[in-house]
C-alpha cells in the first residue's frame, strides 16, 4: 500500500473512532447548555426581568473551553492503543503521524462547525419566546467576523489536542519520571498560548501580569499559535519518528 493511501486509511479510521466520542461529548454540551439556558430564562421571568434583556452566553461560547479540555483528553488517553496498532499492521509511523494529525485537525473543525450552527439554531428557537443570547464574542472585535471566529476555533482546540498527544507519546516512549517532564512541557505550552490570546481561555496568569501582553494584535494571536503548533507537530514527529512498540 503507498504511503498516501496508508495516510488516507489512518485518518479516515481515526477519524471516525474520534467521532463516536465525539458524538457523547457534543450531545452532552448541548443538553448542559439547553438545561442553563431554560434556567436562566426562567429564573428572570419569575423575578419579573424583562425578557428582551435577559442574554447568556450562547452554545458557540459555552462549548470552547469544554471543547478544548475535551481535545486534550483525547490526546492523552488514544494514542497508546492506536501507535502500536497500526504499527504492526504495516503502517509506517510517519503515515501514522500524518493521519493522526489529518483526524485531529478534521475533529477540530467537526466541533466548530456543530457548535456554530447548535449556537444558531439556539437563537432562533429561544428567540422565538423573547430571549437572546450574547454575540460570539471568544476574540473581542471579531463578533462579526463569524468564518475567522470560525477557524480560530478550530485552529486553538487543535492546539490543545497536540499538547495531549505530546503528553502521550512522552509516557509510551519513556518512564514515568521522564513522561512527567513532558507534562511540564504541555504545561509550559499551555501557558505560552494563555500569552498570545491574552483574552482567551486558559491563560494562567493574574490580571497584573497580563497587562503587559494586553496589546496583543489578532495577528500576534495566530501567528503565535501557529508557531506553537509548528513546535509541537516537530516535538511529536521526532519522538515518534523511532519509537519502539510496545507489545
Amino acid at each position: 500500500m503507498k504511503s498516501k493511501s496508508k495516510t488516507l486509511r489512518v485518518f479516515t479510521d481515526i477519524y471516525e473512532s474520534y467521532f463516536k466520542y465525539t458524538i457523547w461529548f457534543i450531545i452532552a454540551i448541548i443538553i448542559m447548555h439547553l438545561g442553563m439556558s431554560v434556567l436562566s430564562f426562567r429564573d428572570a421571568s419569575a423575578a419579573n426581568a424583562l425578557r428582551d434583556g435577559m442574554e447568556r452566553e450562547n452554545l458557540y461560547i459555552t462549548s470552547y473551553s469544554a471543547s478544548g479540555i475535551f481535545m486534550i483528553v483525547i490526546g492523552i488517553v488514544t494514542g497508546f492503543i492506536q501507535l502500536p496498532f497500526y504499527v504492526t499492521h504495516g503502517v509506517t509511523r510517519k503515515a501514522y503521524f500524518r493521519g493522526n494529525v489529518l483526524a485531529s485537525l478534521a475533529l477540530a473543525f467537526t466541533l466548530a462547525f456543530i457548535f456554530s450552527v447548535g449556537s444558531e439554531l439556539g437563537k432562533l428557537i429561544f428567540g422565538q419566546f423573547g430571549y437572546s443570547f450574547k454575540e460570539e464574542v471568544l476574540i473581542p472585535g471579531l463578533s462579526n467576523n463569524w468564518l475567522l471566529l470560525f477557524f480560530l476555533y478550530a485552529l486553538n482546540i487543535f492546539a490543545y489536542f497536540l499538547m495531549g498527544w505530546l503528553i502521550n507519546i512522552g509516557f509510551y516512549r519513556y518512564h514515568a519520571l521522564i513522561g512527567i517532564g513532558f507534562i511540564v512541557v504541555a504545561l509550559a505550552a499551555l501557558a505560552l498560548h494563555g500569552m498570545v490570546w491574552i483574552n482567551g481561555w486558559f491563560s494562567i496568569f493574574s490580571d497584573d501580569f497580563k497587562d503587559i501582553f494586553a496589546d496583543n494584535s489578532i495577528y500576534f494571536s495566530v501567528i503565535g499559535t501557529v508557531g506553537i503548533i509548528a513546535v509541537l507537530l516537530g516535538l511529536i514527529r521526532t519522538l515518534t519518528r523511532k519509537v519502539p512498540i510496545k507489545i
